[in-house]
């Protein structure tokens, strides 16, 4: 991640300095043009420079390549960061502590399908996104958040575990004495 937002805030340098620099261009002409003798006598001049890239392009070419950097750089750009967690196994309840300094916790959005725990959160340009297996089902309505300290805790009750139903057979019993030969 951190490679990409240094090439993407180089680009962005070289972007600005680009345009600032054709930008200084265009006014040193105009300014040249108003002060020449011409200009001051009244007299109407065509003005303007020609210039050229290394590789023969026109610098105009660089001008417009300037402006439809700057207009990209200027929608937010969106990172995705994975969120780290601990789960914890109590006798009662699932808990699911979610650190990230900085999340709110207003932002989280959490999506449980029996044992698997799914969020995503969006906040300032950066979506946060995480899963996990959780040791056991969890009651579907009983969650509980917390947000202490950069921590965000999600509490579960366990889910009971569903009663299986045995039946009981009766043994057939033989009555009678006998004896077993060998």
């Amino acid at each position: 991640m951190s490679e990409s937002n240094s090439l993407l805030q180089r680009l962005m340098q070289l972007t600005s300095t680009l345009s600032n620099t054709f930008d200084q261009l265009l006014e040193a002409a105009k300014a040249e043009a108003e002060t020449s003798g011409a200009a001051k006598a009244g007299k109407r001049v065509k003005t303007g420079f020609s210039a050229r890239g290394l590789d023969g392009g026109e610098l105009s070419d660089l001008a417009e390549l300037a402006d439809r950097l700057k207009a990209k750089l200027q929608t937010p750009v969106s990172v995705r960061r994975n969120l780290q967690t601990e789960v914890f196994e109590e006798p009662q309840h699932v808990i699911v502590l979610i650190t990230e300094p900085g999340l709110q916790m207003s932002n989280l959005v959490v999506s449980v399908d029996d044992d698997m725990l799914e969020f995503s959160a969006d906040q300032d340009a950066t979506t946060f996104v995480g899963e996990a297996l959780l040791p056991c089902a969890v009651k579907s309505g009983t969650l509980s958040m917390l947000w202490r300290a950069g921590v965000i805790e999600l509490r579960w009750e366990k889910q009971l575990p569903k009663k299986k139903n045995l039946r009981k057979s009766k043994a057939n019993t033989v009555a009678g004495s006998g004896s077993i030969e060998q």
